[in-house]
């Protein structure tokens, strides 16, 4: 019994892999008018470096005032920065872009311009939708937020 045991224990020892679900931290969305019916939306994820790389994150439109009709927006990243404060003594890794990487946090930025007078965004005006949210939602949270029970990570802007 005690061999089986062994042999259990140093299976495990080698053959376990350490994965990684989380990585972001937190984000914020923002919009400019640019003329006629022409909204440019801006999109900023601040990443973990620890966690998993970062990629293509689902961008949409909705009804807000039904969370329905979600349609995906395109969008370009324009930006990826390390964010990371550090001491000049400093000893710990750097935060390789998009990469798991040592301590720290990244910047990545996403914009996207949508016009209303165009399929299929114009199905919103010609719907006489009033109240238009813009969202994006990833998996996951960083494992370092413990004040929410999902580990979604979404936000939203009307």
């Amino acid at each position: 019994m005690k061999t089986l045991y062994n042999i259990l224990l140093i299976s495990l020892l080698l053959f376990t892999q350490k994965s990684f679900s989380n990585h972001l931290l937190g984000g914020e969305i923002t919009y400019k008018w640019k003329g006629g019916k022409k909204v440019e939306i801006t999109l900023k994820y601040y990443r973990e470096c620890q966690g998993v790389p970062f990629n293509n994150p689902s961008i949409y439109i909705f009804d807000y005032k039904k969370s329905s009709n979600r349609t995906l927006i395109p969008s370009t990243r324009i930006l990826i920065q390390d964010l990371t404060i550090r001491c000049p003594d400093s000893t710990s890794s750097v935060c390789t872009s998009n990469q798991v990487s040592g301590d720290g946090v990244e910047l990545h930025v996403y914009v996207s311009t949508i016009n209303f007078d165009s399929l299929p965004y114009k199905m919103f005006v010609d719907s006489g939708i009033c109240q238009i949210g813009i969202g994006t939602d990833q998996c996951c949270r960083s494992g370092y937020i413990t004040n929410k029970f999902s580990c979604e990570f979404f936000i939203w802007k009307v």
